[in-house]
């Protein structure tokens, strides 16, 4: 994905021990690239992208565990 030097960043302070070290090497294009995270007007721009989309070749899954219902609904509204 193009993330191999923050990747080795975060495994390295992450198996050392230092966690919050880790999560803060994390790129945030690599949070916006790979997870839905924010509030509704930002989730809705990424999901929408998806929407008409053939079935048989979706781009991205969502994991939605843990998901609240307001968030569940926001995210159907746009891929739907």
């Amino acid at each position: 994905m193009g993330y191999e030097d923050a990747a080795i960043k975060i495994q390295e302070a992450f198996l050392a021990g230092r966690r919050q070290e880790a999560a803060a090497a994390v790129p945030d294009s690599l949070i916006d690239e790979t997870a839905l995270v924010g509030p509704p007007d930002r989730i809705r721009r990424p999901a929408a992208g998806v929407a008409g989309r053939s079935q048989g070749a979706p781009d991205r899954h969502y994991v939605t565990g843990g998901a609240s219902s307001e968030a569940l609904r926001v995210i159907a509204a746009a891929v739907l």
